[in-house]
């Protein structure tokens, strides 16, 4: 995902984070402000995100990032980039062919932003967020978040790594199979 990410930033000519970074600075010219890095834990996000996927999504997901990463951005992709975030982008149209990501990625970051802003002291706070998850935000500013259930890491099955292993054993073997069919249908 993070390959993806910067060779789709690479593309369009921006630099990933530039938001977060003017946010910090703008802080760091206040006399007294307190700077909080308010953002899950990637590797909970990661763990939660990849749990939320049957084995062949898995694979499917794989599979998509590395086609995605050849695909061509236009000018009319970047103007429309441009008028959202684009991981919120990215994963608006991954969430339709891999629907359990979205609560994962957005909707348990979205709580875990508003529950860490709604903790932090003082009438008076400014937040650095993606454009996705302002809505998200607000939607959970009043609700009292259970904390604990969106921090769990789950456990992995124990039968993920040979189901995957048998998967890419059939992807590769089918592959191998049209790739000689076509060779000899050309040949």
């Amino acid at each position: 995902m993070q390959y993806f990410y910067s060779s789709v930033s690479q593309k369009i000519k921006i630099v990933p984070g530039i938001d977060q970074r003017s946010g910090f600075q703008a802080a760091m010219a206040i006399e007294g402000c307190r700077i909080v890095l308010g953002d899950r834990p990637l590797r909970i996000t990661l763990s939660r995100t990849w749990a939320s996927l049957t084995s062949y999504e898995k694979l499917k997901f794989g599979v998509w990032i590395i086609l995605s990463s050849f695909r061509e951005i236009t000018e009319k992709d970047v103007e429309l980039m441009k008028e959202s975030d684009i991981l919120t982008t990215v994963i608006e149209e991954l969430s339709n062919q891999f629907p359990g990501i979205l609560r994962a990625l957005v909707y348990e970051r979205d709580e875990y932003l508003a529950h860490v802003l709604t903790q932090l002291p003082g009438p008076v706070c400014c937040a650095v967020v993606g454009l996705g998850h302002v809505e998200g935000i607000k939607r959970n500013w009043e609700r009292r978040i259970e904390l604990k259930k969106i921090m769990e890491i789950p456990q992995a099955s124990p039968n993920e790594k040979f189901e995957i292993l048998l998967i890419v054993y059939l992807f590769f073997q089918n592959a191998y199979i049209i790739f000689r069919m076509v060779g000899w249908l050309f040949l």
